[in-house]
């Protein structure tokens, strides 16, 4: 799945970013998503099934730039 804008949109943020892929179902079947983004502080900023169609918001609210 290509997450290409979402991670230019973090990295532009200038949040710290590592990218896993996770083999197998367990952490689908844990967090019932395909993609998850998760804070430094395990705070899981946002999931979903498909990227996200605005990368730049959501990098904006999960790197503190942006209140809800």
């Amino acid at each position: 799945m290509d997450t290409a804008n979402l991670e230019l949109a973090l990295r532009a943020t200038g949040a710290p970013l590592d990218v896993l892929d996770i083999e197998g179902d367990a952490a689908r079947e844990i967090y019932g998503y395909d993609l998850l983004l998760v804070r430094p502080d395990l705070h899981v900023a946002w999931r979903g099934n498909q990227p996200p169609e605005d990368a730049r918001k959501i990098a904006a609210v999960a790197s503190g730039h942006v209140a809800l």
